[in-house]
């Protein structure tokens, strides 16, 4: 009788350490994204070779999901942290507005049980439906100290668990692609208006100038790339691209015009109107690109103004100028209906550009606020020369 009670015993710890051994058994893996083949794969691992890297590429933090029964973060940092970019990539990782360089990624398939167990939060409360999940550890260099926690819940959404108990939904954001297809599609780069720079948000990127040619025109553009030149940001349109055609790019500059702490981008290009005996005279056209918490502000009305009292010819009147406007006032700026503000500051300013035009007898200065050859064009074109022909010879 004792030996069958042994034996049951015995098949029972045989048993156990069968099934532990396989639950304890370490599904995952850990690699260097620097160095191909650098991991091993173990017998238990089901991974495929896309979805080792489906979690590479930019998203933003989209929406906050759920909470574990204990988090640090309040809901103004959570506020402040919806809308933020995260960008994964075999050899850098930037999140929460800092950089991580060479990054250690791991891989594992866990249960919803250890979901759970994590910081006891089910995973179907967060959007993950099934048994087992894939979980990717992102660790410094050393492996010593996680600096994200995510779980994939398809293609185009990650669930981030972040150190202070927030869980966050990430959305994939479309791919911007590369230098080299910008220039595939005729976009040239401008080498000497394009600079290595530390900007805020952003880390250590190359601001890039380029000019591409649009129907018969050419137009400025703007963008941000990492050392391997894959664009991490296209500026919006440039202001002066309204103008007839642009000529090239005069002074870049990284300032911070609102003083908010943050760096913004002063430019000022070159554009021509053809038109007239100074229509191949380049004349500038200024704009600020304000820093933001992940993107980059234009604000027409500004740059309106700025170039309307023509304090546009370089980076130190440009910066005097914007600098005695108040924030208070850029901000009102940025909200004002820009057909209105358009309209009022044209009334303010035309008699000025009118009087200059006849004083320094050039109606360039005034011509480009009308529509080429339209009767107001022709009207005040008139106007203007018989104004300096009366003003100079006397004749009436």
């Amino acid at each position: 009788m004792k030996q069958q009670i042994f034996r049951v015993y015995y098949l029972i710890f045989i048993l156990c350490i069968s099934v532990c051994g396989y639950s304890f058994a370490e599904e995952s893996e850990t690699f260097d994204p620097l160095k191909q083949n650098a991991y091993s794969i173990s017998s238990t691992n089901t991974f495929q070779p896309d979805l080792e890297r489906s979690f590479y590429g930019s998203w933003v933090i989209s929406k906050q999901i759920a909470s574990c029964q204990i988090s640090a973060a309040g809901k103004g940092e959570i506020r402040k942290e919806l809308g933020e970019k995260i960008t994964f990539s075999p050899d850098k990782v930037r999140i929460n507005n800092s950089t991580l360089s060479h990054p250690k990624y791991t891989m594992n398939v866990i249960s919803d049980v250890e979901f759970f167990n994590r910081c006891y939060t089910n995973a179907e409360k967060v959007g993950i439906r099934g048994k087992m999940i894939t979980e990717v550890e992102v660790m410094d260099q050393e492996a010593k100290l996680l600096q994200a926690d995510l779980f994939i819940k398809d293609q185009d959404t990650l669930i981030y668990l972040t150190n202070k108990g927030i869980y966050y939904e990430l959305q994939r954001l479309p791919k911007v692609g590369t230098l080299e297809n910008l220039r595939e599609k005729g976009m040239q780069v401008i080498d000497n208006q394009s600079f290595q720079v530390e900007l805020n948000h952003w880390g250590k990127v190359k601001f890039i100038s380029g000019k591409q040619l649009e129907g018969s025109e050419l137009k400025a553009s703007f963008y941000l790339v990492d050392e391997n030149e894959i664009i991490l940001y296209e500026f919006p349109e440039f202001y002066g691209n309204d103008r007839t055609s642009f000529e090239g790019i005069r002074a870049v500059s990284f300032k911070d015009v609102d003083q908010d702490g943050l760096k913004d981008i002063i430019i000022i290009a070159e554009f021509s109107t053809g038109i007239g005996e100074s229509g191949n005279i380049p004349f500038p056209v200024a704009g600020i690109y304000f820093q933001r918490d992940n993107e980059f502000e234009s604000i027409p009305q500004l740059d309106e103004k700025i170039n309307l009292v023509q304090q546009n010819e370089n980076v130190a009147a440009i910066l005097e100028f914007a600098q005695g406007i108040s924030l208070d006032d850029i901000k009102k700026l940025s909200t004002t209906k820009a057909d209105d503000y358009e309209i009022g500051l044209l009334i303010t300013n035309y008699e000025q550009r009118l009087v200059e035009a006849i004083n320094t007898h050039d109606f360039s200065t005034v011509e480009y606020l009308l529509i080429p050859y339209s009767p107001l064009y022709e009207a005040q074109k008139k106007l203007v020369e018989h104004l300096v022909t009366k003003y100079t010879t006397g004749v009436q």
